[in-house]
């Protein structure tokens, strides 16, 4: 929805200036549903994080993933699969880009800011999305696996 405001002049009580245009994003308030299935990390020995896991699987969700959402709660993330590499364009917060290969196996953690491109990752065959700064707060690093509970 847009909203235009074009005759306002500026004051303390009205700071929009003529013709200034406010860009109201209704679908920012969209969280990530929950999903259907759980997905925990784990080192082989212990589980390290447990995640609400969305799975953008068709072309569409692959194409959209978290652009133009406010944000990610702490316990969700969104599995990306088909791909090897990911960028945060059009994405207003940061996110831990966690990239598996087929056999869910953690290869390679990065970290992006919004508008930035990761470079590919050999062997890379999907990207678990987190929230920016969990990666390091539940100490994911190579070798760690995913299991995707079914539910």
């Amino acid at each position: 929805m847009f909203i235009k405001r074009s005759k306002s002049t500026s004051s303390p009580a009205n700071p929009v200036r003529k013709g200034f245009i406010i860009l109201f994003l209704p679908f920012c308030q969209r969280r990530i549903s929950s999903g259907l299935k759980m997905a925990r990390l784990s080192n082989g020995t212990s589980s390290k994080a447990c995640f609400k896991l969305f799975i953008a699987g068709t072309i569409p969700d692959r194409l959209k993933g978290l652009m133009f959402r406010c944000d990610l709660p702490d316990d969700c993330a969104l599995l990306i699969t088909g791909c090897n590499c990911v960028h945060s364009m059009f994405m207003l917060f940061s996110i831990d880009a966690i990239f598996l290969n087929s056999s869910l196996e953690v290869i390679a953690v990065k970290h992006l800011k919004p508008f930035r491109f990761s470079m590919p990752v050999k062997r890379a065959c999907s990207v678990l999305e987190i929230k920016y700064g969990l990666s390091s707060r539940f100490d994911i690093r190579p070798g760690d696996r995913v299991v995707i509970d079914e539910q």
